[in-house]
């Protein structure tokens, strides 16, 4: 296959900081693990009482202040999205199948097994956290057109042995594997042959053609880039980190002015380095982001990675982001209880690793993701309590920044020479209903597992509804603003219906109320699927891209 491999951008002689030893065979996380010179710029005393602020608690797991329908496997449509567009699937956990082109698709994380661990319960020996809700198919019902095999790091509910076996059974040769610095020597001792393997360092890039009969040179090519991820990786206790783990940026690109001929293959005898120079590439067609398992909080604030990739590589077309930790920790819902995380300002060791859900909304922001999946929950959970809590904790989020955007847009907009008291909107208040939907408020269940943001008509996976608009009250907070008199009833719904639209929320014309798992639908939007559904977005086409 013809492809070009950038080397890391760390020359010979410096060590990248995410290297733990000079021979690349241990790693660390260079912006969240505490290193212990803090004990001596605070003081030993305040170091302890800080690490001791960052454990996590538990609690007897209480009643959601809102209810959510959990997720639900249905059947997947592998069906082509046309050109322009991208379909992402979710297979469960971290599990997508991305069609980056009707004919080529990216398999991201994929795990069937029952269990994740290093036995799938085979002669009563049962070892790993179990699924909670089943995979929507089988290996053997994916379609064809998967070429691209991307692994974020070697951890069990991440890299599943009997998926890849069958895989490489099924396709043979037809598949490349894109894997972090140091996981090639397993697959290699599992049987996958040396050329089908692609080990990168972060930062380094892949680029390859569409592997299709159809398609010659001169046509697009996708680039992968190896990102950064805050996690870590190990399927032993004597193998912690010494395998890296990361992210998966994947663009299509079609060819520069030029041509691709001024790339080497892999049948080419001469080596030339690119680290120092620009490569030139032709119009982006597409671009998505895996984020495999990662964390988004350090001890000094928000890992400054994420950005890093949203000046790199943004605009994305779709981000898949994790909003809840690996399932070993689900024997903890299975007893009846809840993990308390510490408050903001003390990162716990399980919120440096694993993105939260206020943490996924952080992640997509800071990479520039225009449309964005929740993924990493729902399917190594120990209860529909474990199962639920992240999306209701994304809805609640959400309804916070929309009352604060709320009040905000009032204070800015209602301005005059006398100060008078105004009564700030706010949104009808939660009920708590047996029905499963916000409010009370339920609309008929989808009729397909494909949601097309591009159709007119879109079909929602009916997960949550959020109430519509309410009118100011009594018992409102009230704001004080500089303005001659009250403003109309008119003037507040145009703010408030502005405020909602900035944060992607605004209320239905119909009076309907707007899909909280649908969200991800609208340019900058977050949200959800059901198991075996899928989102197709239309992709932002950028002119020349150098890399």
């Amino acid at each position: 296959m013809f492809s070009f491999l950038t080397p890391s951008p760390a020359t010979s002689h410096e060590r990248p900081a995410h290297h733990a030893n000079a021979t690349g065979s241990a790693f660390t996380n260079p912006w969240a693990d505490q290193q212990p010179a803090l004990a001596q710029q605070v003081g030993y005393i305040d170091w302890i009482r800080q690490r001791t602020q960052s454990i996590p608690s538990v609690e007897f797991a209480r009643e959601h202040p809102v209810h959510v329908q959990p997720v639900q496997v249905v059947k997947p449509d592998f069906s082509p999205p046309g050109k322009g567009k991208v379909k992402a699937t979710w297979l469960g956990h971290a599990g997508f199948l991305v069609h980056i082109t009707d004919d080529t698709s990216i398999l991201f994380d994929p795990i069937f097994a029952d269990r994740a661990g290093p036995s799938a319960g085979a002669s009563g020996f049962a070892v790993g956290p179990a699924r909670w809700l089943p995979p929507p198919c089988t290996v053997d019902d994916l379609p064809s057109t998967v070429r691209f095999v991307a692994i974020s790091h070697n951890h069990y509910d991440h890299l599943d042995l009997p998926a890849i076996l069958k895989l490489q059974q099924l396709h043979g040769d037809s598949l490349t594997y894109l894997v972090p610095l140091g996981n090639k020597a397993w697959f290699l001792q599992s049987g996958i042959p040396e050329s089908q393997v692609v080990e990168l360092d972060w930062w380094q890039e892949f680029l390859a053609p569409l592997p299709s009969k159809e398609r010659v040179s001169s046509q697009e090519r996708v680039r992968f880039t190896c990102v950064p991820a805050q996690h870590n990786s190990g399927r032993s206790l004597l193998d912690q980190r010494t395998t890296l783990w990361c992210g998966w940026i994947a663009e299509l690109f079609e060819p520069p002015a030029g041509g691709w001929s001024n790339y080497k293959t892999e049948n080419d005898t001469e080596t030339e380095s690119k680290a120092d120079c620009e490569v030139e590439v032709g119009k982006r067609l597409a671009c998505i982001y895996h984020t495999g398992d990662t964390g988004y909080g350090t001890p000094r604030g928000p890992a400054p990675f994420f950005a890093d990739i949203g000046n790199r590589h943004g605009p994305i077309d779709l981000a898949m982001v994790p909003v809840w930790r690996g399932g070993s920790l689900s024997f903890v819902a299975a007893m009846g209880l809840k993990i308390i995380e510490p408050p903001a300002g003390a990162p716990s060791a399980l919120s440096t690793l694993h993105a939260s859900p206020s943490d996924a909304l952080n992640i997509a922001r800071d990479v520039k993701a225009r449309h964005s999946i929740a993924m990493h929950f729902g399917t190594f959970v120990g209860s529909v309590h474990e199962a639920t809590e992240p999306l209701v904790e994304i809805a609640l989020l959400r309804r916070k920044a929309v009352e604060k955007a709320l009040r905000e847009r009032l204070a800015e907009e209602a301005v005059s020479d006398e100060t008078t008291q105004v009564e700030a909107p706010s949104l009808s208040p939660l009920r708590k209903e047996s029905t499963g939907w916000l409010d009370g408020r339920r609309t008929s269940s989808p009729n397909s597992s494909t949601t097309d943001l591009t159709r007119q008509e879109t079909k929602d996976n009916g997960l949550l509804r959020r109430p519509t608009l309410g009118r100011a009250s009594s018992s409102n907070s009230v704001k004080s603003v500089s303005a001659g008199s009250s403003p109309k009833p008119s003037a507040i719904a145009s703010l408030a219906k502005a405020s909602l639209s900035s944060l992607h929320l605004e209320q239905a014309a119909d009076g309907e109320y707007v899909d909280e798992a649908g969200m991800w639908k609208r340019d900058g939007g977050f949200g959800w699927l059901d198991i075996g559904a899928s989102a197709i977005v239309e992709c932002t086409q950028l002119q020349e891209v150098q890399s």
